[in-house]
């Protein structure tokens, strides 16, 4: 069927312009196009290797960035200009630390750096085992995540490491990527008698080092040349992640991420394996606690790289791109079984996304998130008719299902009314897909050798 008919017909089902159609016939996937850079610098903008420039007279001359620097403290914010002379001096040292070593051979970490072993949970000898596993850091713990994190932040914008610039950025997405209030704030507790402040964690998961990040997305080849490309990977190496199973509790947290409190960004990226019966065999995964876990994490993740991610959390959790003016409608989306297996067909994964302009028609009231909430994926299954869709019509076949009690309806009723898939021409379209394919028998072998595959190697996709 011609894809612009198709558009037609699915937008006047919808009354909403979904991004993912008008891309419909560019499959290609980001990660595939060449990055023309050194094997030492994965990912990171070719540059002559100099010495790192005085931090001082660079901030003096970006004030905005500068200003937007913001440490909290138990008095309130202080941004870069009024920091002691202390402060000033371990950020600049950390910059010039992670100046060297991003210009280097990235084959180990300069001491006190790179290590992706959590802090210690203040909070944790307070929480019964199936408390929220609320996470406060001290305050010695927290400075030194920060200023390494802004360390690095600093060094990608001095040094051009990466291709795109934050300076002009507006004082909003300033803050996303250099503020500590974004993802802590300073607290003062009496817990059992016992008085200690600290800062608690903001969002479910916990910050790590920046340098193990970094190396992360430089083995992985995730950073490239465009902040538009780099969210695209990130999307597609997500696809991975398992979303973990039961409450998210104390106790549980402990299981699937071996760490008493939200869990760390570190375990999430380099997988652990469940110590509960029924993780899915116990294998090592990339575990991730839903979507606002994975919201986090692409917070966390992307900032390495100063690209600002903003979480929006209602009720399930939503991520904003602002310098892209994108959204994704459901943090869980790239791991969504309609989206996730593509052995047989390829799908975008910037298709995800929707325009930053469509928020208010889309999620913007709680009944429209009811609705709507991770929408792209069951917009793409219908648009490019995915694994999944495939091998629930040839289910559907076997058992004679009618259309209105078939599994294939049962995916995307929460979107589509019978009378809209019907107008889409979805079932001659998957009869025909099918028989281009191979056949029912070739479809449900491969789409099975995809979930087995996926079961067994860590939660990594067939190749």
């Amino acid at each position: 069927m011609n894809l612009h008919l198709f558009g037609i017909l699915i937008l006047s089902a919808l009354s909403l312009t979904q991004p993912c159609f008008a891309a419909a016939n560019n499959t290609q996937s980001p990660t595939s196009q060449s990055q023309q850079l050194t094997p030492a610098r994965t990912g990171i903008n070719p540059a002559l290797f100099t010495m790192p420039p005085d931090l001082s007279s660079f901030l003096n001359r970006n004030p905005k960035i500068a200003e937007a620097i913001t440490w909290e403290t138990a008095t309130g914010p202080l941004s870069w200009p009024s920091w002691s002379s202390a402060q000033k001096n371990d950020l600049k040292v950390a910059f010039e630390v992670v100046w060297k070593w991003v210009q280097g051979e990235h084959s180990s970490f300069p001491p006190g750096y790179g290590d992706p072993t959590p802090a210690q949970n203040m909070n944790a000898a307070f929480l019964k085992p199936g408390d929220f596993p609320a996470t406060i850091l001290s305050a010695s713990d927290m400075w030194t995540l920060y200023i390494k994190n802004i360390a690095v932040s600093l060094v990608m914008e001095a040094g051009n490491f990466v291709k795109w610039k934050v300076k002009a950025e507006t004082p909003e997405n300033l803050a996303l990527l250099f503020d500590s209030r974004i993802y802590s704030g300073f607290t003062k507790q009496t817990l059992n008698g016992a008085s200690f402040t600290g800062y608690q964690i903001r969002f479910w998961g916990l910050p790590t080092d920046p340098l193990y990040t970094l190396k992360f997305l430089f083995s992985e080849k995730i950073i490239q040349d465009t902040r538009k490309e780099t969210i695209n990977s990130f999307i597609d190496w997500t696809k991975r992640m398992t979303h973990y199973l039961g409450g998210f509790s104390l106790s549980n947290a402990q299981h699937f991420w071996g760490y008493a409190g939200l869990p760390p960004i570190s375990s999430v990226l380099m997988g652990t394996a469940c110590t509960t019966n029924d993780a899915m065999y116990g294998v090592k995964r990339n575990w991730t606690a839903g979507c606002h876990g994975t919201a986090s994490l692409f917070m966390h993740v992307l900032r390495t790289v100063n690209v600002p991610v903003k979480i929006i959390e209602p009720a399930h959790a939503y991520l904003m791109f602002p310098t892209e003016n994108k959204f994704l409608d459901h943090a869980d989306d790239p791991y969504n079984n309609l989206f996730l297996w593509q052995k047989l067909i390829k799908v975008p994964s910037e298709n995800l996304l929707w325009p930053a302009s469509l928020w208010d028609s889309l999620l913007g009231t709680p009944e429209a998130q009811t609705k709507n909430t991770g929408r792209s994926t069951i917009d793409l299954a219908v648009l490019y008719l995915s694994d999944a869709l495939l091998n629930s019509h040839c289910s559907d076949l076997k058992l004679g299902l009618a259309h209105d009690k078939s599994n294939v309806f049962g995916k995307l009723k929460t979107i589509y009314s019978l009378e809209a898939l019907e107008q889409t021409l979805l079932w001659s379209r998957l009869d025909s897909k099918i028989k281009e394919l191979g056949g029912c028998s070739l479809v449900q072998e491969t789409f099975a050798e995809e979930q087995n595959y996926t079961f067994t190697h860590e939660g990594k996709l067939m190749p």
